[in-house]
């Protein structure tokens, strides 16, 4: 068996940040897209968890559910814009989740093994219809050297662990 991508991707990614810096680069990122995303709502049934949790409305509930699944809510012939942006902050909180869980295959994962930390979720960043139907086009970007303990702190203090959803400053999931 081979080694999983978090593991291998440490020494490359490491390897390339030396690189960067070496040429002067004052800020480093990586972007990786949130692979199986729509799967993990629908197998995890997410929805439910969101409704629980007050902030967000049945509504956006079922939109996440259409999105994952790729059908239209009920009452709707289409999946279409309306849908998206009934689901986009909810789903964006599901994603924030998801990015940060310990999968060993996962390239987010494989970036923060390597000292980044999760700095957004990017809601349909790609609207290729692959992307769209395998994680409704989200992506994770992740900065090395953004570490501050305050900020930590804050982080620690929003994650819900019952839920696995993180609340930034201001109430509003991302």
């Amino acid at each position: 068996p081979g080694l999983p991508l978090s593991l291998a991707a440490k020494p490359l990614v490491e390897a390339a940040r030396a690189e960067l810096a070496q040429r002067g680069a004052e800020r480093v990122m990586g972007l990786a897209p949130l692979t199986g995303l729509c799967g993990w709502v629908v197998e995890e049934q997410a929805w439910e968890r969101l409704s629980s949790l007050g902030e967000f409305g049945d509504e956006a509930a079922g939109a996440v559910e259409a999105v994952a699944r790729g059908v239209p809510r009920p009452g709707h012939s289409v999946l279409g814009q309306g849908t998206f942006s009934a689901a986009q902050k909810a789903f964006e909180a599901l994603a924030t989740a998801y990015a940060r869980r310990d999968d060993p295959e996962s390239e987010c994962l494989a970036y923060l093994e390597a000292g980044a930390d999760l700095a957004a979720v990017h809601w349909l960043h790609d609207t290729s219809q692959e992307a769209v139907r395998d994680r409704a086009g989200v992506s994770a970007s992740l900065e090395f050297g953004a570490y501050s303990p305050a900020a930590e702190a804050t982080a620690d203090e929003l994650y819900m662990p019952s839920s696995g959803i993180y609340t930034p400053s201001g109430g509003e999931a991302s």
